[in-house]
């Protein structure tokens, strides 16, 4: 490690820490005027911000940067002012600065409160992809914190346009611009010092593939928040409505292949895969898509005698690649759990789909199968977020959280930045908690014997309907 940029790192750390304690102190109001006036900075200088891109854009395709990373460097006038009307949204949200998570009285009248505070000083390392840029230091002012950002070589003229923009309305709002700042300039060297400085960064976060993902978390001294690649799955069940199912394969694999929750694998059931897959097949064809698929898929395909369809023997790497790029894994399987268990071999947990019809009438399911492999994981569809309720000891998956989503991969990594955005906790109150247990004792009578005045206890049940 260079010893002059990891001192030179530190240094602007604390510079940050100093810079955070002054927002700390901003109210909401303020906040939210000085978020409002970077996304009006934004957009009055999008032409620079753009001209930057471009040299970017120029350097990396002389480079050879392949379509889907190009995709993601790509910050036209059109995506800065999707990020500054990102901007506004994000100061259009509740201040979670000062929000009580949850609290309870002691026996003993102590009064407890668990109340979100900002965490200090982050550290963002990501590829490039300017519109993360944006993304983290809106939400980032406004959670009051700090942050130092390695974008990446690709895209530095990019950040640099962009970061003299926010830098300027700092200034002017009385802000110190040391709040906002970008280790770029240092290169490797800059990550590498970032990951080493234990105390000058509160917490790291990487966003990116799972190369740059695992390299973060395998060296850094300093706390890291890890977030998921994407290999995405679309699973087609035999109930699936082919009409519906191929132009969602289409949009999630094509609209843009460079986001980390576009389509990588289309799994298809027994049942449906001769009539299906040379329909999808020769969709994803036209759209010039690659397809890696296993013996039953490569036979029904290669049978079908599409044109100009790019057809591989899929190996046993490929089913956990993450390719952002116009290559798709296909795999045919004999059972919805044979695809529940591919995927919870596979997955990253990111975001994965079931097409189908039926979701459970054709199998009598009570209870919904694991997805993704992580802990508390259950069924979702379209949306890894979804929600799953309970009624009366038995799980239902409701109606509206089984639609497909029309958009796909259209809205590029938004979905999970309004998730969470809009992850503000629950407000507690005693009187909410005295609710909820007259209600879960009304309602459900106790089934499971559970001590309802445990004030940690804020599960509430509905009867069916």
């Amino acid at each position: 490690m260079n010893a002059d940029v990891f001192e030179a790192v530190c240094a602007m750390g604390d510079a940050a820490r100093t810079a955070q304690s002054q927002l700390a102190q901003a109210n909401t109001e303020a906040k939210n005027q000085l978020l409002n006036a970077i996304a009006d900075a934004l957009d009055q200088h999008a032409d620079d911000i753009a001209a930057a891109n471009t040299l970017d854009m120029n350097q990396a395709e002389t480079d050879g940067m392949d379509a889907g990373k190009l995709d993601r460097l790509k910050f036209d006038q059109q995506r800065i002012t999707a990020a500054a009307q990102g901007v506004r949204h994000v100061a259009s949200l509740p201040d979670p600065i000062g929000e009580i998570v949850r609290g309870y009285h002691l026996e003993n009248g102590l009064r407890l409160q668990q109340v979100r505070v900002p965490i200090g000083v982050l550290g963002m390392i990501y590829e490039a992809r300017p519109n993360v840029t944006v993304d983290v230091a809106s939400l980032c002012i406004k959670s009051g914190n700090a942050v130092l950002l390695r974008g990446g070589h690709a895209a530095e003229h990019t950040n640099a346009a962009t970061l003299a923009v926010i830098a300027d309305v700092l200034t002017k709002h009385g802000y110190d611009h040391n709040m906002i700042a970008t280790v770029d300039q240092y290169g490797r060297d800059g990550a590498t010092a970032m990951m080493e400085a234990r105390g000058h960064i509160d917490v790291l976060i990487p966003r990116g593939g799972a190369g740059l993902i695992q390299a973060v978390v395998r060296n850094s001294k300093v706390p890291v928040i890890e977030t998921g690649a994407g290999n995405v799955h679309i699973y087609v069940d035999r109930t699936g409505n082919p009409d519906k199912a191929i132009p969602i394969l289409i949009n999630a694999k094509t609209q843009r292949v460079g986001v980390c929750n576009a389509t990588e694998k289309l799994l298809v059931h027994k049942d449906i895969a001769e009539s299906f897959l040379p329909k999808a097949a020769a969709a994803l064809a036209a759209a010039g898509v690659e397809m890696h698929a296993d013996e039953r898929a490569y036979g029904i395909i290669e049978h079908a005698g599409i044109a100009n369809a790019q057809l591989v023997h899929a190996t046993d790497e490929d089913w956990d690649t993450e390719y952002l790029a116009l290559k798709i894994g296909i795999k045919v399987v004999d059972s919805l759990d044979e695809a529940i268990a591919h995927i919870n071999r596979h997955s990253t947990g990111h975001t994965e789909s079931i097409i189908a019809e039926d979701l459970f009438g054709h199998r009598g399911i009570h209870r919904p199968h694991r997805l993704g492999g992580g802990d508390g994981q259950r069924l979702h569809t379209f949306h890894r977020w979804r929600r799953v309720r309970i009624r009366r000891g038995t799980w239902h998956l409701h109606t509206e959280d089984a639609c497909a989503r029309s958009d796909g991969a259209a809205r590029d990594d938004h979905d999970q930045m309004d998730w969470l955005r809009n992850r503000t906790g629950e407000r507690m109150s005693d009187e909410v908690m005295q609710d909820n247990m007259q209600h879960t004792m009304q309602d459900n009578k106790n089934p499971w014997n559970a001590d309802l005045t445990d004030p940690m206890l804020r599960l509430r049940l509905r009867p069916n309907d």
